[in-house]
């Protein structure tokens, strides 16, 4: 069992999940930082495969089949899908807003199982989507839109935008790591880090794509994040400049820049688009 799961966690997901699903429940998995890192994480990830997902709750609005429920003051997200879901792209996208490549590596080769039969050696370790790595980083970048964060406060629960900025460090990490080292199969984020240092060094990638993780991860820790604007500013610079670099020297067949965030979840990313028109970045 990992250190990072206590019993008294591992009986509330138990309880939970048989009460709802019985023998229904084919394997849980607990993925991301929450159990796989010793940052702080914002919630708990918990991946619940089904043998059918008849009784799953569903929202009106999306197709995407989860719910969330608190535990001692953190988020635990369930996350429900069939192992047929999880083998067929076009399936997953269906059940989960996740990255279905990123997804089915992470379950495979970095989660914890924490009861049910283990089918990890039946997922496949396939090619990444980078461009949906990217946009996702992007999407953690842009403003919270005020009604957003209103809805957000009146509940009680107002959005953390430098908790925001950290996912979006993380993610291009990731995406980074993922382009120069896709094999590896790292998640956790000290392993991440390990992985931007050798690019570091190796000349690969900036310095100051090590120094915003650093920053990322002491906020993590409860250190703040001074002058924040502008670093997030800043990051903004390094997004383009290293996604640029990697685009032109590994990733074939890729689209301009530009063009990656004008897409992005089915509408522009209008915060780092300003940003590369402003500076005149010419992708």
């Amino acid at each position: 069992m990992n250190a990072n799961v206590d019993e008294g966690f591992l009986a509330f997901v138990q309880n939970f999940l048989r009460d709802k699903f019985g023998d229904g429940v084919v394997a849980v998995y607990g993925i991301g930082s929450s159990f796989m890192s010793e940052l702080k994480a914002s919630d708990r990830d918990v991946v619940v495969v089904l043998s059918s997902t008849d009784k799953c709750p569903r929202k009106d609005w999306t197709t995407a089949l989860f719910e969330h429920h608190s535990w001692y003051g953190s988020e635990v997200w369930f996350l429900y899908g069939t192992l047929d879901d999880y083998l067929d792209k076009d399936r997953f996208r269906v059940t989960s807003f996740a990255n279905w490549e990123w997804a089915v590596r992470g379950i495979k080769h970095a989660s914890v199982l924490l009861f049910g039969s283990d089918i990890r050696d039946q997922l496949p370790s396939p090619d990444y989507d980078y461009q949906d790595i990217l946009v996702r980083v992007a999407y953690h970048l842009e403003p919270t839109p005020k009604w957003k964060s209103k809805k957000a406060i009146d509940r009680g629960d107002p959005i953390d935008d430098k908790m925001r900025f950290t996912k979006a460090v993380f993610k291009f990490g990731f995406f980074l790591t993922a382009i120069d080292y896709p094999d590896e199969n790292v998640f956790d984020k000290e392993g991440v880090r390990e992985l931007l240092d050798k690019s570091c060094k190796d000349g690969i990638i900036g310095h100051d794509v090590l120094d915003f993780y650093d920053i990322a991860s002491d906020y993590r820790k409860g250190i703040d994040i001074p002058e924040f604007e502008r670093r997030r500013q800043d990051f903004m610079k390094t997004v383009v400049r290293e996604t640029i670099s990697a685009t032109e020297n590994t990733w074939e067949g890729a689209r301009g820049i530009r063009s990656i965030f004008q897409d992005g979840f089915k509408y522009p990313f209008s915060g780092i688009i300003k940003y590369i028109d402003n500076n005149g970045w010419k992708y």
